[in-house]
């Protein structure tokens, strides 16, 4: 993850209640360039109060606690979280709004959802490995302020970002109580 999407995760973490229960969508942690840099999965440990922390990725690796898609996956048993963060996956998906439905079903009421991904203008990236090319069948597509604003909208509130780092999408969504 580069440090724009970083810092706004952290800016977020600071000024929210301490997130006891939270749920990462997306959570592998890809690195590239001979290992010189880890491009996700790198805010589990801004958590530190967290007393539970899953990961889930459709892909093994690093910082996975579950295997599974994160558009139609729920918790077996039924779990509630405090917060869902998606961090850099969501240009990597054509289930975009899946995933946003994925995070409001497993929030408990005034859980909060937490967003970065790619945005216009941000060059093309693989999710399987970080660099430029893209693997046969990998899907990528940067999300737009529009599209994330139609996914968010069964939210009570949701605030976008495009403004602080141009190429990238932030956003923080409530789920109703």
């Amino acid at each position: 993850m580069h440090q724009g999407a970083f810092n706004f995760i952290q800016w977020a973490i600071d000024r929210l209640p301490a997130r006891q229960r939270v749920c990462e969508l997306g959570s592998r942690t890809v690195i590239w360039d001979n290992n010189a840099f880890a491009h996700n999965g790198l805010v589990r440990p801004l958590f530190t109060a967290a007393s539970r922390y899953v990961g889930v990725d459709v892909r093994e690796g690093m910082n996975v606690d579950v295997v599974g898609d994160a558009g139609t996956w729920r918790p077996d048993p039924i779990e509630l979280f405090d917060t869902v963060v998606c961090c850099e996956t969501l240009e990597h998906t054509d289930e975009g709004a899946e995933i946003c439905m994925t995070a409001l079903e497993i929030l408990e009421p005034g859980g909060i959802f937490l967003i970065t991904a790619a945005g216009p203008g941000r060059a093309t990236h693989s999710c399987v490995d970080g660099g430029p090319e893209l693997y046969p069948g990998e899907y990528y597509h940067n999300v737009y302020p529009e599209m994330l604003a139609e996914w968010l909208e069964p939210w009570e509130f949701s605030i976008i970002d495009v403004l602080t780092n141009p190429k990238d999408i932030y956003a923080l969504a409530v789920k109703r109580k």
